[in-house]
């Protein structure tokens, strides 16, 4: 039996570089979407390149938690972090935080609410 395959990320480019370095020093597969030079594409273009990429998708953007529009079960998933202000610091803390708390496994075809204190999973 091989080992289980890392999931991999796909940065939104609302999120900040505080944020991706964060989520690379938990040694996570993150492509950022202004990284590929493809800033200012639509959130339908971002989540057909992660289906296609197989990457979750990281977002400030509540747009990514309208289960109507992105189902989380069609995707690899979505992460939508929810903070006022959605400054760099508490950003990072959140994140960090979820990180610290959460079996990755278990966020695959989910949408995952963080917010400053807690996260929500939804399948």
């Amino acid at each position: 039996m091989g080992r289980p395959a890392m999931l991999k990320f796909l940065t939104d480019e609302n999120i900040y570089p505080s944020t991706i370095e964060l989520l690379r020093s938990y040694s996570l597969d993150v492509i950022d979407i202004k990284e590929l030079g493809l800033a200012g594409i639509s959130d339908r273009e971002i989540m057909d390149f992660a289906k296609k990429e197989g990457r979750i998708v990281i977002s400030l953007d509540l747009h990514f938690a309208n289960i109507f529009l992105f189902p989380p079960n069609e995707c690899p998933g979505i992460i939508v972090i929810r903070i006022k202000p959605a400054v760099p610091r508490k950003v990072d803390r959140a994140v960090e935080d979820f990180l610290q708390r959460i079996d990755l496994k278990k966020i695959e075809k989910s949408l995952v609410i963080i917010s400053e204190d807690k996260f929500r999973i939804r399948r």
